[in-house]
């Protein structure tokens, strides 16, 4: 586990490597992977978050970029020049689809 000093460099060190990338699909599992791994010390990223979630949203289903279910978290990864207010609405109206209550 990482003290809250190392963290705090760790998070420095992610946001200088991060701050010139702009492309939202060819990166965004690397920066969740490269976040969760160095900043919050996550071990086994590959258990703790899940890529490309089905969901339910209104008649259909779509896939959120990625889903942390110890936390309910829902992620939608943008670029940086890409605007979020569509997203904000669209993740209220998910419905997390598990094996209980897959349509």
């Amino acid at each position: 586990m990482l003290t809250t000093k190392q963290q705090a460099a760790a998070a420095k060190a992610f946001a200088k490597k991060w701050a010139t990338e702009g492309s939202e699909k060819q990166k965004d599992q690397s920066f969740w992977n490269h976040l969760l791994e160095s900043v919050y010390g996550i071990e086994k990223v590959e258990d703790y978050i899940v890529y490309q979630k089905p969901v339910k949203l209104k008649r259909s289903t779509q896939y959120i970029d990625a889903y942390i279910p110890a936390t309910r978290v829902l992620i939608e990864h943008k670029s940086a020049d890409k605007p979020l207010d569509c997203h904000m609405q669209r993740n209220v109206e998910y419905e997390i689809i598990t094996e209980g209550n897959r349509s």
